[in-house]
């Protein structure tokens, strides 16, 4: 049921890690301090008022990625308040991409996401990683890059480092 809340709750990902761990297939269960730690700061989480604003017309949005070793997550917010958020576990193969790569593909998830509160309108995105502002310029030499350059290009977007 806390999954259902996920966009309300920043780095929800990170937190039910440990509590997806023991849901996996051959996975024996093993209740642990790490795990009643995670499930007690969700419970925290989801009882407290959720700061979340609504999305309003009008105002200047920006996008905030951030990547960790085993998580994406981004936040949609307008003058310094928070209107959503979203966050993942990394899958297998993502986690052996290189930094830049995981940026890209938090920052083309999020607009798939956040698509109906930004598309049509200029944003920024800001993110800690300077290679995406090199992506922007880049001649591609990959698919993989020549179709992310062509998503970030579909919206009128500015990359922030």
């Amino acid at each position: 049921m806390a999954s259902y809340y996920r966009r309300f709750i920043a780095g929800f990902a990170a937190m039910a890690r440990l509590l997806h761990s023991l849901l996996k297939k051959g996975q024996s269960w093993s209740w642990g301090v790490q795990q009643k730690r995670a499930f007690e700061g969700l419970l925290a989480r989801l009882s407290t008022a959720l700061a979340l604003q609504h999305f309003r017309e009008g105002l200047p949005c920006e996008i905030h990625t951030d990547v960790s070793y085993d998580c994406l997550g981004d936040v949609l917010v307008q003058q310094e308040f928070t209107v959503a958020y979203i966050s993942r576990k990394l899958s297998k193969y993502e986690v052996r991409c290189h930094s830049y790569e995981l940026e890209c593909i938090t920052i083309i998830r999020a607009l798939e996401k956040f698509h109906h509160y930004v598309h049509g309108r200029s944003f920024t995105v800001v993110t800690d990683n300077s290679a995406l502002t090199w992506l922007q310029q880049k001649q591609s030499s990959s698919a993989k890059l020549g179709r992310w350059i062509m998503a970030l290009q579909e919206d009128d977007l500015k990359i922030v480092h």
